[in-house]
């Protein structure tokens, strides 16, 4: 039987009709135009319009977060896909993750890790082992391994994007910085305090190599760092941190920004522990003075919105 006829209404419908729906975010119809489409298309003679026609629905149940439907439709679409293309073919892998995360919905760890891996060994045989497009299937795994309290999976993952990005982009890129943090707080989950200090002080260089010494991107750094020392109970180098990032964000931001006043907050927390307390003090009623400052600004602000605007003279 000559299907010739029924692609062309096919492709019609779905280009013209299904995709305009989807555009204009009719969803239920959309669904419907879609599904008609799948159930006319022959995979054999046209596995690449049936691997479009499953992504679609497939991305259309995800995005509403109908994963159980969702599952199936993203199974057949990276089936086809692979079959078209070879596994580990770079346009697989937004399938790959959206169908990882349906799995994680629907309680199927052990299915989306399998899947996770193995799309990973078939793109690292594809792209080579060096390659920078593994980085992405890698922080997969790594958030996977975090949701089953896997610290030592998630680092070994983290720990080998990272080596990647060194290695292709240069220690001083903000992806490289990125993964400095995410090697940093797994440590630190892990009780490795020296390692993650040592991660922590390699983002505050980077940042700052990056974006600069006095900016708000150091000033966070700064923050990581004061949090990972006050936890372990080493204040005085928590506030010598802490009081480095009021500092910048005093230049960068203002002296009444909400951030200064936040950072004055802790500091005064910080003083407290070590006995200091008329520090604290001072510290507290900076925090106070300058938020009393920030009230009347608004006042003002709303006040002068309020006010009717002045009548033009002719």
């Amino acid at each position: 039987m000559d299907r010739e006829p029924g692609v062309k209404l096919l492709r019609q419908l779905y280009f013209d009709a299904g995709m305009k729906a989807l555009r204009e975010e009719k969803r239920a119809e959309a669904e419907e135009l879609l599904l008609g489409a799948l159930a006319e298309c022959d995979a054999a003679a046209e596995p690449s319009l049936a691997a479009e026609l499953n992504r679609e629905l497939g991305e259309l149940y995800h995005g509403q977060g109908r994963f159980a439907q969702a599952e199936p439709f993203l199974k057949r679409a990276l089936g086809l896909w692979e079959r078209l293309q070879g596994p580990g073919d770079l346009q697989s892998a937004p399938l790959v993750e959206k169908l990882a995360q349906a799995y994680r919905a629907l309680k199927k760890p052990a299915l989306a890790r399998a899947l996770l891996g193995f799309n990973l060994a078939a793109m690292e045989q594809a792209q080579g082992p060096d390659s920078l497009k593994l980085c992405p299937l890698l922080d997969s795994l790594a958030d996977l391994c975090l949701a089953q309290r896997d610290y030592a999976g998630a680092e070994a993952c983290v720990k080998r994007g990272l080596n990647l990005k060194e290695r292709n982009l240069g220690p001083y890129h903000a992806e490289v910085a990125e993964s400095f943090r995410r090697v940093a707080d797994l440590c630190d989950l892990a009780g490795k305090a020296a390692e993650a200090e040592l991660f922590y002080r390699r983002l505050l260089e980077a940042r700052e190599r990056i974006f600069g010494a006095g900016t708000p991107a150091v000033a966070e750094s700064l923050d990581l760092l004061a949090g990972h020392y006050s936890v372990r109970e080493n204040y005085p180098q928590a506030e010598e941190c802490l009081r480095q990032a009021i500092q910048i964000r005093e230049k960068t931001l203002g002296a009444d920004h909400p951030r200064v006043r936040e950072g004055l907050r802790d500091l005064a927390s910080l003083c407290e522990l070590q006995g200091k307390e008329q520090e604290a003090e001072k510290a507290r009623e900076r925090a106070a003075s300058l938020e009393k400052k920030g009230r009347s600004g608004e006042a003002r602000g709303a006040a002068r919105k309020a006010a009717p605007a002045p009548k033009r003279r002719g």
